[in-house]
């Protein structure tokens, strides 16, 4: 009888180990920009599959830097291929990216500042201060960037130019009215959390951003990772980012 309640006691600890070690959450990766968008895919994806996910924003450079320097994440959702495709060529993950959005560039002011003339707003005597991603780092403020020196405007308003490390921060220093305009996504200004505040523009020529994701190879033997990813891809994901205004492939 003790031999046998010890075998029992033996095998249920063995089964509740296994359960223990079992990947339970999904470390998801996300360029700002995407947020709100993969906020609302996680509850989908929790809803559909108990998948678990735990949302990690920043701006893409900086989660690359932090992939590369070890980060146990599961999923990579860059604002722009090149950095998934990086990853990729540095050996973390198995598989290229696949780009999964397109997002577009807006022009934003929450302070009564009028925007309507897209980048050459920003000429006005009248905008004290202009946020923008920092370019090196966030894929929207080097595009952000590349439209204002396109637009002959860059040089005449770079005095006046406040760096963000992400399109979030940049996004927070409109939102709160620490500058006059902001560039930032479509998908910021169209989530729940900012629909209906200030006013903004698309900007009409800007390069349209590529943005790619990858299964990292953190993931392994995390089928939840898997089932997040092919999500993202599906119809119903596809009908959640083009909500937030992202074209999809």
């Amino acid at each position: 009888m003790k031999k046998y309640f010890l075998t029992t006691l033996f095998l249920t600890a063995f089964h509740l180990s296994s359960f223990a070690t079992e990947p339970v959450v999904v470390n998801v990766a996300v360029a700002a920009n995407a947020r709100p968008a993969m906020e609302e895919i996680a509850s989908a994806v929790l809803a559909e599959t108990g998948v678990k996910s735990n949302i990690i924003s920043g701006s893409s450079g900086q989660i690359s830097a932090q992939i590369m320097a070890g980060a146990s994440y599961d999923l990579f959702f860059a604002a722009d291929v090149n950095y998934a495709q990086k990853t990729f060529e540095a050996g973390y993950s198995s598989a290229p990216p696949v780009i999964y959005a397109v997002g577009s560039l807006v022009l934003w002011s929450n302070d009564g500042t009028d925007v309507s003339d897209g980048v050459k707003s920003l000429l006005s005597p009248s905008v004290r201060k202009i946020a923008v991603g920092n370019p090196y780092l966030a894929p929207y403020g080097r595009v952000a960037v590349a439209a204002m020196k396109k637009e002959g405007v860059y040089d005449k308003v770079k005095g006046r130019l406040v760096f963000g490390e992400s399109v979030s921060q940049a996004s927070q220093m409109v939102f709160s009215k620490a500058v006059s305009a902001g560039f930032t996504s479509k998908s910021v200004v169209l989530s729940p959390q900012m629909a209906g505040v200030g006013k903004w523009v698309e900007i009409p020529g800007a390069e349209e951003i590529g943005q790619g994701a990858v299964v990292l190879k953190h993931a392994s033997g995390n089928t939840g990772a898997e089932k997040f990813f092919q999500y993202v891809l599906s119809p119903a994901g596809k009908k959640i980012l083009q909500k937030y205004g992202y074209k999809t492939p």
